[in-house]
This record gives C-alpha cells, structure tokens and sequence, in this order.
C-alpha cells in the first residue's frame, strides 16, 4: 500500500512540475464561416490541472487591437469537434519488458475513452521514424499495428519523430482540433534535425505537444520546453505502472478545452488575437497570431512581375557567388601548398617530434586489465609484438598509436567496465578531471586538455544499444572518423577495423577491433610484424 501510494504522490509532483503558476495558452485561432472565427484555448492550475467551469464573463478579448465584447464561450467537450491525435511510441532497445508491456496497455486504455468521432494516427520512432496508420477511426486497426510492434531499434531520433509527428498533424489532420502525443524513456541519438528545428515548428504549429517521461535517461529540459512551446505539457513518472495515469492525464487535458467564437467581419490576412483573464485573484493573459480565411471569400492574389524582375538580382548574386567560390579556392590552394612546403622542411631540419608518449589511468578502485606490448626483433628484421590481456568481458579491443612513426601501438581490451573512455592531454589540476573516469591520456600538442565542462579531447563510449560510438568533445584540432571530421556532428558508431585520429592526422591514432579469444586459456593474444 505504501508503495501506491508512493508512485501517486511522484506521479503527481512531476506531472505538475512544469507550472509554476496559471497558464492561458490560445492553441488555435481560425475562420468559423464567412464572417466569423474561433480560438481554442486551454487553462491550466498552478499543478498543470485543466481548469474547468469558467465562463464567458472571466474573459476579455481583443483581436487587431479591437476589443471584442459579443463572443461566446463554451467547453470544447461540450461542441461537435472531433480530435486528430498523432500517437507516437519509442521502439528502442532500452524500452523491452515491463514498460513496453504497461505502454501497450495504456494506449488499449487511452483508445476505449475517445470519443467514436476521434482519429488517431500511430507512429513508432527509434532508428528511424515509421507512421503505422493513416488518421483513423478504426481502433482495431490501430491496437493490430500496435501489438506487431517491438522495442528493438538501436537508437532513439526523437528530434525526428517530434519534427515528422508535428508536420503529419499540421498538413494532413482531417479536424481542426490536432494534438501530438508523445512517450519516451530517453534522449535523442543521431536525428537529422536539430533541437531548435523543433522547436522553432512547434511555436508555429498550433498543434499542442503532450510528452510523456519515463526513466532517468530521458531529456527532461527538451520535453519539458517542446510541450510548453506547443501549448502542451510534460508530464513524467519513474513506474511503468503510472503510464496509463498520465495518458489518462492527457486525455483530461484533451477533453476540457474551451471554444470562443466571435462575428469577424474582417478580410483574408494574418490577425493578432489578445485574451486575458482573472483566476482566484490572478491575472493571465496570451496572445496568438493566426490567419483569417474566411469560408467563401476568394484570397487575394497580388499582381505578378515579369519574371525578368523576379529573377535579375538572383542572377547576378549567382555570378558573384560563382567568382567568390574561384577566388576562395585559388586562396585556399595557396595556404595549402605553403602548409605543405613548411611540413618538409620541418621534417627535413629534424624538428618534428618523432615519439610521443600514452598512459592510461583508471579509476582506483577498478584493477588495471591492460599491459603494454612487449617487442623484439624478429629474423628477416621488423618487430614482433605480443600484447596479453585479460577476457573476462565484451569481445571487442582498441589499439591506441601514440608514435607518430606508427610502431608500436598500445592494445587495450575490454574487461566489461570500458563504459567510456576519454582522451585528453594529460594536464596536472586534478579539479579538471572528471572522477571515476576512465583516461587516455597522450603527450601530443594536438591534443586538447579537460577544461571547465569539457572532460577532454574526445571520447569512446558504449551506446545504448550496447554498441561502441565515438565523439569530439569540442575539441580544438577536431577528431577524425575514417578520415571524416566529426566535430560538431554527434556521435559515429565505430566498426570492426574502423581508425579514429585524435587531433586530426598530426595526433594518435586509435584502431577499434572486434575480434574472438581463446577462453581456455584466459588472455587473448595479438601480434602483427612491423617493417623495420
């Protein structure tokens, strides 16, 4: 009983969490008819609780800077408005078991309690964003799509999935009244849209996004923006079994929406619209810009310009831009060659630094599972090198160059808690390390030292789909990926053989290996001959 009513009282702090005091929010504006328009608007308590029982004298209303004295009010429940819903489920890996089981169920809830003229749209998103149904009424069809789905995908695009779902319920919605509902147990991972892609459609949308929580991995603060910025809210719970509450939530939310229709003898164009009211003392307000195109009445179309007008100026800064892009290249081959002459003449005069040094540091209380090659000359010259390293963990090893001559590099073998590892250029204020961490630390000038928030140069770490990846920590001299530059890009997802140089091509060089062991005998062995 204790712990019910535990996961209660969570689930009501964070649902209510993302308020701090009474919001009006103008979800929607539009034509009712040829002279006339409507708003949707939502009222929500201090706790994020849908205020109900207001009526029309708690409002003032003013729209293009004229106050607006005969409207009507009335809840959205109440009206012939049938909802469009986009429902939008995370599929990765991270999802299996027990939450995936209470998300269906909720969902199978969440369905019984809509209104039979309500449609829904489903759609799954992990490594990539997929719809699984059109907007529809048949709930059969939606609980069939459902069911065949499985928490599997590798990755979570949830900047995607949000971007897409937004569009499907601005462009294609058959209703007025559109709403994206959204759940996911963690952040985003690789989309091709940004944070500020989404958000800069979900304030111009109209569409209000509802984001559900759930887990300690999640973005709270983007969920929590996303929903705001849309007119929605978040809402999260740590139990799986508080999933279907905060659908339920939603669905509160959904129902309890007020309409005001107002006559508007106004023509086609973009109009303001300024609501206020007063709430046990309180006083809110907000304001929406929508379009006015009233049923009926044709939208002007200003007179077209020769194309000629149109496109002179474009054909010019084509020109411009042309003769820019040669000059920039001609420039550009110049630095290069110098760079190029300066290179060998260092190397010639002897003032390259041919050797540099790599040390790794664990954290004091894992033990140290790596040794450092051991080599020695072999018949018909070259180096034979034997690295013997402990098994009892993932199959996967790096091999970590710290000679520029590319001799003898340092083998390193996972013994389960390579979680992630950080290189850095070794710097001695202990304040700047990140603790417990896992270092590679390297002597070389190009690498860039732990300073403020960042840990290091870059860093290897295991994915939550249980894969290795790497990523630039903001470096100065970038990092590269098979010779791709990947700072500023996110995290890449290594491969077997895959080489990775830390500091671009002057820094160290790290070759990722998978590869198989001899478990009897308890080590793995690598060897490979170098050319003298």
């Amino acid at each position: 009983m204790k712990k019910v009513v535990l996961s209660f009282a969570v689930f009501f702090f964070f649902a209510g969490s993302a308020w701090a005091d009474t919001r009006l929010m103008i979800l929607k504006g539009e034509a009712a008819g040829e002279k006339k328009a409507r708003l949707i608007v939502s009222v929500v308590d201090e706790a994020g609780r849908p205020i109900k029982g207001l009526a029309r004298e708690d409002f003032d209303l003013k729209v293009a800077g004229e106050d607006i004295h005969d409207f009507t009010l009335e809840p959205v429940s109440a009206t012939d408005s049938p909802l469009s819903l986009v429902l939008g489920i995370d599929i990765s890996g991270s999802m299996r078991g027990r939450p995936f089981q209470e998300t269906r169920r909720a969902l199978s809830v969440f369905l019984d309690q809509l209104d039979r003229t309500d449609l829904v749209c489903l759609m799954s998103f992990g490594t990539e964003v997929r719809f699984l149904t059109d907007f529809t009424g048949e709930r059969h069809e939606v609980r069939g799509q459902m069911e065949a789905l499985r928490a599997t995908d590798m990755w979570t695009h949830l900047y995607d999935a949000l971007y897409e779902a937004l569009g499907r319920a601005r462009d294609t919605a058959p209703t007025s009244r559109t709403a994206v509902i959204l759940l996911t147990d963690g952040r985003d991972e690789g989309s091709a849209r940004s944070r500020e892609n989404v958000l800069e459609r979900a304030q111009g949308a109209s569409v209000p996004v509802f984001t559900i929580g759930f887990g300690n991995r999640i973005d709270r603060d983007f969920l929590q923006e996303v929903a705001e910025a849309s007119g929605g809210c978040f809402l999260f719970t740590p139990e799986p079994e508080n999933i279907v509450n905060l659908y339920g939530t939603v669905l509160d939310h959904l129902k309890n929406q007020y309409m005001i229709e107002f006559a508007f003898p106004k023509g086609p164009g973009p109009y303001t619209a300024w609501l206020s009211m007063e709430y046990e003392g309180e006083g809110v307000e907000a304001t929406k810009e929508f379009f006015f195109s009233p049923t009926g009445v044709p939208v002007p179309v200003p007179p077209q310009k020769p194309w000629y007008k149109e496109t002179l100026w474009l054909i010019i800064a084509g020109v411009v831009l042309v003769i820019g892009i040669i000059v920039i290249a001609i420039l550009l081959r110049i630095l290069s060659a110098q760079k190029r002459i300066k290179k060998e003449l260092a190397r010639e005069i002897g003032n390259r630094i041919s050797t540099e040094e790599c040390e790794v540091e664990f954290p004091r209380d894992i033990p140290t599972p790596v040794e450092f090659l051991r080599s020695w000359s072999v018949a018909g010259g070259g180096t034979e090198e034997e690295t013997r390293v402990g098994t009892n963990g993932p199959d996967t090893f790096l091999k970590v160059d710290c000679l520029r001559t590319g001799t003898i590099p340092l083998t390193y073998k996972g013994m389960g808690m390579l979680d992630e590892l950080i290189i850095a250029r070794k710097t001695r204020e202990e304040s700047q390390r990140k603790e417990g961490a896992l270092y590679l630390w390297a002597s070389n000038p190009y690498i860039s030292t732990p300073k403020g928030a960042k840990a290091g140069h870059a860093r290897i770490f295991l994915t939550e789909g249980e894969r290795y990846a790497v990523e630039d920590l903001d470096s100065t001299n970038g990092t590269l990926h098979e010779r791709n530059q990947i700072r500023g890009k996110g995290p890449s997802l290594l491969q077997d053989g895959d080489i990775i140089q830390v500091g671009g091509k002057d820094g160290i060089r790290i070759v990722y290996v998978e590869g198989s062991f001899e478990s009897e005998q308890g080590y793995f062995e690598a060897t490979r001959i170098v050319d003298s």
